[in-house]
């Protein structure tokens, strides 16, 4: 049958293997037949080997979890599986580690409130690291007393309001024209520029500034301008505090996934130290 199934539909399709006599008589021992029928069996030991019990393990490779005792965040599994996943790819050459700083002009306002608005439809979600917001040369200073809000991911919103570019508010979807951003201050302030740092793959997404003013949303007479510049020298250094922060101390992959190479070859960049290695995974250290 087993023959057929491959014909068919053959490298990963489900199926029913044939029964293994010799293992289920222990003739094969259990480690020896799970190494010869799973890969990420001897990578996931290395985790109780090395890596302390209380400690959090990022693996977008290893998927397994039945036979190690340690904690593993994947890369799609959750918010954060996600979150860490993208700053593992902030180093890869272009569009994802390349900045755009986003400058948005328009005549002077004096209101309680400020939304910054996706107006384009786009499938790409919506990345900013950082908002600012200006009256003339001077920026208006960070308070408890702001009340944020997003229309989308409403709990990762603060990262674009924490004066660290290397965290960043995602919006989990693609843009669309129901993707804003809203600031509502204690009390009047007069605003007349908007600055957003983000990464160069955002630039084609317009986000256009909007006041409440009389009771309502209006719409601002807006020039908006942009520049590119590269990554920052040390921003492998960032990103590895980012994810520390995240409480991820150990870093598990195989050698082809992607954002391996970029550890092995800047390893010293990153301030990370190779600690195994076992059927083509690398364990990492965070320093």
């Amino acid at each position: 049958m087993s023959i057929v199934i491959e014909r068919w539909v053959p490298g990963f399709q489900w199926r029913i293997d044939p029964i293994d006599v010799r293992a289920d008589l222990r003739i094969i021992p259990e480690s020896r037949f799970l190494n010869m029928h799973m890969s990420e069996y001897a990578p996931g030991l290395l985790l109780d080997q090395f890596v302390p019990t209380d400690e959090l393990v990022f693996s977008p490779s290893v998927s397994q979890r039945a036979y190690h005792h340690r904690d593993i965040l994947g890369a799609f599994d959750s918010a954060p599986g996600r979150r860490a996943w993208d700053i593992l790819l902030s180093t890869t050459p272009g569009p994802l580690s390349n900045q755009w700083h986003r400058n948005i002009s328009f005549p002077a306002v004096t209101t309680f409130r400020m939304r910054l608005k996706a107006v384009t439809k786009i499938d790409n979600e919506v990345r900013i690291g950082e908002i600012r917001f200006f009256n003339g040369q001077a920026e208006l200073v960070r308070s408890s007393g702001w009340q944020i809000i997003a229309s989308r991911n409403p709990w990762e919103i603060r990262f674009a309001f924490d004066n660290d570019q290397v965290s960043w508010w995602t919006s989990g979807q693609a843009a669309d024209l129901n993707t804003w951003i809203d600031v509502d201050f204690p009390h009047p302030v007069s605003i007349d520029r908007v600055t957003v740092d983000q990464i160069e793959d955002q630039q084609w997404i317009q986000l256009n500034p909007l006041a409440h003013l009389a009771g309502t949303w209006t719409p601002l007479k807006a020039v908006a301008s942009g520049r590119l510049a590269p990554p920052a020298l040390n921003l492998r250094m960032y990103l590895k505090d980012e994810l520390k922060s995240m409480g991820i101390h150990w870093i598990l992959i195989a050698d082809g996934s992607l954002g391996a190479e970029d550890l092995r070859t800047n390893s010293p960049l990153w301030g990370i130290k190779q600690v195994a290695e076992t059927n083509g995974y690398r364990l990492w250290k965070l320093e």
